[in-house]
Parts: structure tokens; C-alpha cells; sequence
């Protein structure tokens, strides 16, 4: 990167093309703008479609697969700048602004391309959602029965409920969802909820009406889940400001001990 806090890394791929394990010493930001990529991080695998990013900190092994012509926007930002992000990866959506600094920061004119590297970090910093939903699974039965939970969380079935709504035995259902997520049931809920939550709590909701609008029926009930999904308390984002809670990406990369 030589002294540059941000260098874009542009590829196009064609569908088939595999990126093998590797790592980089910055952090990069992967942005999909065309097509479909599986992104294996470590030893979890999600996808990556237009209008998601991926955030890989400094030192994560990560592969990836096009599965179609996909056109793939990276972004290395220098470890210094990167130790003001997550340390754990973050899926997130893109804004429209963050997706408008990409094609700049390759501009002819240097003021312009330092003017969009500043912008993005700033975007990067306070856009990033407080808290990253879980990983979705890949089976089609799973993937449905994940949308309808997070359309209403209160009424989330339990491990038997949720085995019986997809057809399969308990047991089956549990090592497909362990899989292609990397959580237990269990875990995925808690991680959904607390995402569902951060995201009221950003938005001005008191940690009670969070709690109780995400299935919990008691605060303290809450409060433990909640710090045990994201290391922090539920509090601590009623009172500081949006995008500085970095150690809220265990969401999406910590259910290994579930």
C-alpha cells in the first residue's frame, strides 16, 4: 500500500473462479457490485450479493468463489485505520454514499482520490450497522423459516418446533443449521435478537422496550444475552454514539463455541 492509508483493489471474476485461503497484514473491505461470491472467512461461509460489504480485519484468512461473473470491489485500509474498526469480520449493507466513493477512489486527480479514502473511513466509522445479523443458511427450508423468525423474534419456536416446521428430525435439523450457519438454534436466535435489538436501540428505544420487542420478557434476561452475543452491554449503546462499539462483530464470528 506503500504510504497510503487506503488502496482500492478491483477485480472482476469470472463465474467458477476461486480465490484461495489467504490473508492480508491491512484490513480490506469487500464490496459486491455485480454477481454472487461465497466469502469463506476462517471456517464459516456466507454470500456476498450487491448491496452487501464484508469486512475483513488485518490477519483473518479468508477465500472466496464467484458464482456467476461477479464484479468484486475491495479496499485495503492500513492497520492503523483498521484498528478503529471492528476486529472481528462484519457483513453489513451498503449506503449509497459509501458504494459512491468506490469508483473515486481510483479518480486521476490525487486531492480527489484522497477526498473519497476520507470519506469512506468516515462512512466506515459511523455508518457501520451497531451489530451484524447472523449468517443465513443455505437450505432453502432453513433460509425460510430464518425470514419469517426475524420478521417477528416474540414468536420464535423452540429447537423441536423449528425442526418439525421444516420437515426434518431434530437431529438432522441441528447438524444442517450448525452447517450452514455455524450456530446452534439457540445461537442464532440469541445473535438475531441482539441485532434486532441494537438496531432499536439505536433508534431511541429504552433497553426495556428493546427487550421486551425481541422476545425477552425480563431486562436482566436481555442484558446477559445481549453481552454475551456482542461483549458489551445493551446500556453502553443507549449512550455512546453509533459505529463505535467494535467489539460488537463477535455476532458474526464467535458462535464456534455455541
Amino acid at each position: 500500500m506503500k504510504d497510503s492509508t487506503v488502496a482500492p483493489d478491483f477485480h472482476d471474476h469470472a463465474s467458477g473462479q476461486h480465490i484461495t485461503s489467504h490473508v492480508h497484514g491491512e484490513g480490506q473491505l469487500l464490496v459486491a457490485t455485480e454477481g454472487r461470491m461465497e466469502l469463506t472467512l476462517g471456517h464459516r461461509s456466507s454470500w456476498l450479493e450487491p448491496g452487501q460489504a464484508v469486512w475483513v480485519p488485518p490477519g483473518q484468512a479468508h477465500a472466496a468463489t464467484a458464482l456467476s461473473p461477479t464484479a468484486f470491489r475491495g479496499v485495503l485500509i492500513a492497520q492503523g485505520a483498521s484498528a478503529l474498526l471492528p476486529s472481528q469480520p462484519r457483513r453489513f449493507t451498503t449506503s449509497p454514499l459509501l458504494l459512491a466513493t468506490l469508483p473515486e477512489l481510483t479518480a486521476g486527480r490525487s486531492r480527489r482520490r484522497e477526498l473519497a479514502a476520507a470519506l469512506l473511513l468516515d462512512e466506515l466509522l459511523t455508518g457501520l450497522p451497531v451489530l451484524a445479523w447472523p449468517a443465513l443458511p443455505r437450505d432453502p427450508r432453513l433460509l425460510e423459516l430464518c425470514a419469517r423468525v426475524a420478521e417477528d423474534l416474540c414468536a420464535a419456536p423452540d429447537l423441536d418446533r423449528a425442526a418439525l416446521r421444516t420437515g426434518m428430525t431434530r437431529r438432522a435439523f441441528t447438524q444442517r443449521f450448525r452447517a450452514d450457519t455455524g450456530h446452534t438454534w439457540s445461537g442464532w436466535l440469541r445473535a438475531a435478537r441482539a441485532a434486532r435489538a441494537a438496531e432499536l436501540l439505536a433508534e431511541g428505544l429504552r433497553v426495556t422496550e428493546a427487550a421486551l420487542a425481541v422476545g425477552y420478557t425480563t431486562p436482566s434476561a436481555f442484558s446477559v444475552a445481549f453481552k454475551r452475543v456482542t461483549g458489551v452491554s445493551p446500556v453502553t449503546l443507549t449512550s455512546e454514539p453509533r459505529g463505535r462499539h467494535l467489539m460488537a462483530g463477535r455476532a458474526s464470528g464467535a458462535s464456534a463455541r455455541e
